[in-house]
């Protein structure tokens, strides 16, 4: 806009000069005229074409901001149709955690208080983790070798044992080898 009424103002002291030019009597003031309204006409055309060029990066701004409203409203309906899966999912897992929480519950009521106590000892203090199973000689909780004695009580399955390292609970698991075997 201040452009436009820039080039305004040059055609006005343009045509200024023009009917001015009707009025002089020299030729040097004749030839000064004709300068100035050359340059004028000069600049006029400088800044015209400053705004063409102006309006053209207007015009790819436009253009581009656009565009990014476009790949905006499209990322945006992929994060709503996600959230909405999310949301979807996360109450599937409140319910299944609900479910287990309720099984659990169940369970630690047929089992002794102190054993529950201990387990729930453990699981707060292991991360969640409070039962491992026992392979190859070591505890798969803490990685640390199980002695050979303790590996074959386990292997009865007659009482409850822990990991003399992490403290968690271990069972026995057999191998694929000795699965195959039995």
């Amino acid at each position: 806009r201040e452009k436009e009424r820039e080039i305004e103002e040059e055609r006005d002291k343009v045509e200024r000069a023009k009917a001015k030019l009707m009025s002089i009597k020299t030729n040097k003031e004749y030839y000064a005229m004709l300068k100035e309204i050359e340059g004028t006409r000069r600049t006029n055309v400088a800044r015209e074409e400053e705004l063409l060029s102006l309006l053209v990066r207007y015009e790819d701004a436009e253009k581009r901001l656009s565009e990014r409203k476009a790949d905006l409203d499209e990322v945006s309906g992929k994060y709503r149709e996600r959230m909405v899966d999310i949301d979807a999912r996360m109450g599937t897992f409140d319910d299944d955690i609900g479910k287990l929480d309720a099984r659990r519950r169940h369970v630690a009521g047929k089992l002794d208080p102190s054993l529950v106590r201990r387990f729930e000892m453990i699981f707060e203090r292991r991360d969640g983790l409070a039962v491992v199973a026992a392979r190859n000689y070591s505890c798969t909780g803490c990685h640390m070798n199980i002695a050979p004695q303790l590996f074959n009580l386990l292997q009865r399955e007659d009482r409850i044992h822990t990991c003399p390292n992490c403290n968690r609970v271990v069972y026995y698991e057999a191998t694929e080898i000795e699965v195959a075997g039995e």
